[in-house]
């Protein structure tokens, strides 16, 4: 099951050695000029590393780049030499990094194309250089994956002669880290998307998605480990927690597991926020995550096969039943409901002329290339069309974004304001090319959030009256999706 997790914090002197901390992160042998010292993870498994840079980065950059590609070691010397050679304090911020989970559903190579798109896009079009370091960890006891990703980016913009005088302060606001978390759900989602997963991903908080469950704080390697040895020298057959963390985290599960013997139906919520539809398998997965006792275990997963909530869509003699919820099928039929009323609204339509002017200059600036094809032609008139909403289907490079810059100079000359929403930079880009402004995050997190979710309050008229007034009166909005 997908898991989101986005962490940001700054590496800094005062409280490590920061070459070390990135000798970890990339597992190499790096050495310390300031210091003298050597620091070698060479024995630590890091399936990958790479530096993503800026479109515009100096050649100097560049040829670390190529080098980190060619020879690991030597390339995050050189990138280790340059970023600590510009930091003069003994407790100066040398790195900002960002860690966030990756998805067991994706192979190595899809984790690692999502992470270099977001990566690219949110991180370091801003002007930094950052490195990509990959731990595919698998823990040796369970066999579970724990694929992730640490980025360590400078601090200091890249020049042409190395790295900028001042640090890039603003980054060090609360709204540009959220502004990265909601982006992380947004290219994840996309990419699970367009690899046929139907799973999704949320950053909000349990609270926030009307999950009835305590979050559990993180219990680190050191935690778990000091644990053990105090579990040792304590002895008992029965395990109690020892350290404050160890407590803190017992605490909450015990809290969590009366939740769920009170409501087992919590179980079933859990398991429909990830995907509509859902196996036997996914939801014993999000069981055991809170019930480690056998007996208890069977009783409420007993309890769970009698829950009226419950509901079977297609027996599977193969694959195994496929389930859903009256709660979420409800909602899914409102949706359906929702779309042919609001297409029943005969409303944002456009002059003839308009169109065929529209058509006639696209033809005429693609005549090299054949102009517009048939199907474009039919999707344009289609888009706009009298209506309060449409739909266009199309596998990638089927010519959706040329279409969609024809509808847009048609609609401006009828007199629309025309705004685009999408889960990741590229598409923004693509968007942007023809002319389409982009959402801000303000707008883009009141209207894109519930979009991820089809049992959400997005789909009562009320909720959708509120939230399209941030809008121009007379607007189109245009949200691109990831389709499987």
């Amino acid at each position: 099951m997908a898991l989101y997790h986005f962490s940001a914090k700054v590496v800094s002197r005062s409280n490590r050695n920061t070459v070390n901390a990135l000798a970890y992160r990339a597992g190499c042998k790096l050495y310390d000029e300031r210091t003298g010292q050597t620091f070698n993870y060479q024995k630590k498994e890091v399936q990958h590393v790479e530096l993503v840079l800026p479109k515009d980065a100096p050649l100097w950059a560049r040829k670390i780049q190529n080098l980190m590609a060619e020879d690991r070691q030597k390339g995050v010397q050189a990138f280790c030499n340059i970023v600590e050679g510009a930091e003069k304090r003994i407790d100066a911020q040398v790195y900002r990094e960002f860690e966030f989970a990756l998805h067991r559903e994706l192979t190595d190579e899809q984790n690692i194309a999502l992470a270099r798109e977001f990566v690219e896009d949110q991180i370091a079009s801003h002007g930094m250089a950052a490195q990509m370091n990959f731990h595919f960890d698998v823990n040796s006891e369970t066999g579970e994956e724990k694929p992730h990703c640490h980025v360590t980016a400078t601090m200091r913009y890249l020049e042409e002669n190395g790295l900028s005088p001042k640090k890039a302060r603003e980054w060090n606001s609360k709204e540009f880290l959220c502004e990265l978390r909601v982006k992380w759900e947004e290219y994840s989602n996309f990419h699970l998307k367009l690899h046929g997963h139907e799973i999704q991903i949320d950053h909000r908080s349990n609270i926030e998605r009307g999950i009835e469950m305590e979050p559990q704080p993180k219990l680190g390697r050191g935690v778990l480990e000091q644990e053990k040895r105090l579990q040792l020298l304590e002895g008992g057959e029965t395990y109690s927690p020892i350290t404050e963390r160890g407590s803190i985290f017992h605490d909450a599960q015990l809290r969590n597991l009366y939740r769920i013997v009170r409501n087992p139906n919590v179980i079933l919520d859990i398991a429909t926020k990830h995907h509509s539809t859902f196996m036997w398998a996914d939801v014993q997965k999000v069981l055991h995550c809170h019930v480690d006792e056998a007996p208890l275990f069977q009783r409420l997963e007993a309890k769970l096969k009698n829950s009226t909530e419950l509901l079977l869509l297609r027996p599977g003699e193969k694959l195994g039943d496929i389930y859903t919820t009256h709660t979420m099928l409800k909602a899914e039929r409102t949706l359906i409901e929702t779309a042919e009323s609001l297409n029943q609204i005969k409303t944002h339509g456009v002059e003839k002329v308009h169109i065929d002017h529209g058509i006639e200059k696209a033809n005429k600036a693609l005549e090299d290339k054949g102009g517009l094809s048939e199907d474009q032609v039919k999707a344009i008139h289609h888009l706009v069309d009298e209506g309060q909403i449409k739909c266009v289907v199309g596998i990638a490079g089927a010519g959706k974004t040329t279409a969609l810059g024809v509808c847009h100079e048609i609609w401006k000359t009828q007199g629309y304001a025309v705004y685009g929403m999408t889960p990741t930079g590229k598409a923004a880009q693509n968007l942007e090319q023809s002319g389409i402004n982009i959402l801000g995050l303000e707008l883009r997190t009141e209207l894109w959030g519930p979009l991820q979710n089809s049992t959400s309050k997005m789909f009562r008229s009320s909720w959708m009256k509120e939230k399209t007034s941030l809008l121009p009166p007379i607007s189109i909005l245009i949200l691109i999706k990831a389709g499987s």
